[in-house]
C-alpha cells in the first residue's frame, strides 16, 4: 500500500491514494514539490494476534510526508528562470521577462511514501512497485540510473513535432518513490520557439533532484561509466536557416524564424510559415544527441530509442540515414496535407515537416521532405 504526496496545477481530479490541490492559474512554469497532505493515515491497521502497527515498521522508513520544498537552491531557481508563485508554497513559474520566448516550462516533483503489510515491509512494498512508475506506462521501461537512492530510472521524451523536451528521474530512497519531471516546449506550435537541447533538460532535472536528495540525508553518487563517443558521431549541427534551398520554391514570399536553441551548438532549426490558414508552411529541425553521463549510454542509443518511440505506426523510408520514418496528415479530404519525416544517422536526429493546401499529392509532399533531409544529412558528413 502507498501513501501519495503532491501538489500539481490540475483540474481538481481525485486519484485513489492521492489528494491533488487545484490551482486556478495559467502557469507558465511550475515547479511542484511534496507537501501537502496525503490520502490515508500513514499508520497500517493491526490483525488480532498479528504484529503491532509500530513493528511492521523497519528502521529509517519514511512515514510521513517529506517536506523538501527548501531544498532547491536559489542559484537554481535562477539559472531555470523561475520564481515563487504568491500565496503557494513549493510552487514556482516563469518571470513576465521571461514569457517573450513563447516556452512552456514544468518542472515537478512528487513522491509516494509505501506502507508495511503483513505480506511485506513498507520498503519491499516500495520495491515492487517501482519497476511501474505511477502514469508511465506508454513510456517504456525507463533508462537505470546508478547512484540515485537505492534505485532509479530515467526517462526521456523527444518531441520534434511540437518542439518538446522531457526528462523524468524516478528515484526509490527506502519506501519512499519521488518522480523529478521537467517539461520543456513551445507554448505556440506554429512558432515553434527555441527549445534547448534534451540534455540541458535531463541535466537540469537531474540537478533538482540531486539538491533534494541530497537535503534529505541521501546525496547521489553516480558511477555511470564515461561513455565513449563512437566514430562518426555528430559533435554539432550547421545553421539550418541558410541552407534549406528548396525554401524560395516551396514557401514563396514566407519569412523564415530562426528556432535554433540559445547558445547551444547541438542544435538547429527554421521554421516558415504564416498565420492566415491557407499558406504552405516549413519546418526543418536537426540535433545532436549527445552521450549521457547519467546513465553511460552513447548518443547513438538515445538517438535509436528516441526514434524507435516517435509514430510508431509510420511509414519506413529505406536507404536514408541508419533509418527514417514518414508520417502523413490530411484535412479535408486532401485540401491540405502534411507529410513529416524523422531521419537518424548516428547521433544525429533530422526532422522535417511540410504542408501545403490546393489537393498536393502525398508523394509529391514526401518527394520534398524527403529531398530535404537528405540535404541536411550532407551538411553533416
Amino acid at each position: 500500500m502507498w501513501i501519495g504526496y503532491d501538489m500539481v496545477v490540475a483540474y481538481g481530479r481525485r486519484e485513489s491514494g492521492v489528494r491533488r490541490m487545484t490551482a486556478g492559474l495559467a502557469l507558465t512554469i511550475v515547479l511542484v514539490m511534496a507537501g501537502c497532505s496525503g490520502g490515508g493515515s500513514g499508520t497500517p491497521t493491526a490483525t488480532p494476534g498479528s504484529a503491532s502497527p509500530t513493528e511492521l515498521w523497519r528502521p529509517g522508513e519514511f512515514r510521513d510526508a517529506l517536506l523538501y520544498c527548501d531544498k532547491v537552491s536559489a542559484a537554481t531557481l535562477r539559472r531555470l528562470r523561475v520564481e515563487p508563485t504568491l500565496g503557494y508554497d513549493c510552487l514556482w513559474h516563469a518571470g513576465a521577462g521571461d514569457r517573450h520566448d513563447n516556452l512552456s516550462r514544468d518542472l515537478t516533483a512528487n513522491h509516494q511514501i509505501y506502507e508495511p503489510s503483513q505480506a511485506r515491509s513498507a520498503t519491499d512494498a516500495a520495491r515492487n512497485g517501482f519497476p511501474r512508475p505511477r502514469g508511465w506506462e506508454k513510456l517504456g521501461t525507463g533508462v537505470p540510473v546508478r547512484g540515485f537512492g537505492d534505485e532509479a530510472k530515467i526517462f526521456r521524451v523527444f518531441g520534434p513535432s511540437v518542439k518538446l523536451r522531457r526528462a523524468v528521474l524516478v528515484v526509490r530512497l527506502r519506501n519512499a518513490v519521488l518522480q523529478f519531471d521537467l517539461k520543456v516546449e513551445s507554448l505556440l506550435d506554429r512558432y515553434r520557439a527555441r527549445v534547448g537541447p534534451l540534455e540541458e533538460v535531463e541535466a537540469d532535472a537531474v540537478a533538482v533532484a540531486r539538491e533534494v536528495l541530497t537535503g534529505l540525508g541521501s546525496p547521489p553518487t553516480p558511477v555511470a561509466p564515461t561513455p565513449a563517443n563512437p566514430p562518426g558521431e555528430v559533435r554539432k549541427v550547421s545553421g539550418i536557416c541558410g541552407s534549406v534551398g528548396e525554401a524560395g520554391r516551396l514557401v514563396p514570399g514566407i519569412e523564415r524564424r530562426d528556432i535554433s536553441p540559445a547558445g547551444s551548438a547541438l542544435g538547429s532549426g527554421c521554421h516558415w510559415s504564416l498565420n492566415d490558414g491557407r499558406r504552405p508552411r516549413l519546418t526543418v529541425d536537426a540535433e545532436v544527441i549527445t552521450a549521457s553521463p547519467l546513465t553511460g549510454e552513447t548518443g547513438s542509443q538515445i538517438a535509436t530509442t528516441i526514434f524507435n518511440r516517435w509514430k510508431s505506426g509510420s511509414e519506413r523510408v529505406p536507404r536514408l540515414g541508419d533509418e527514417a520514418k514518414l508520417d502523413h496528415y490530411n484535412f479535408r479530404r486532401g485540401q491540405h496535407r502534411e507529410s513529416s519525416i524523422l531521419v537518424r544517422r548516428g547521433n544525429l536526429l533530422v526532422y522535417v515537416s511540410y504542408g501545403s493546401w490546393n489537393h498536393p499529392s502525398k508523394a509529391t509532399l514526401d518527394r520534398e521532405v524527403t529531398n530535404i533531409a537528405k540535404a541536411v544529412l550532407s551538411d553533416h558528413r
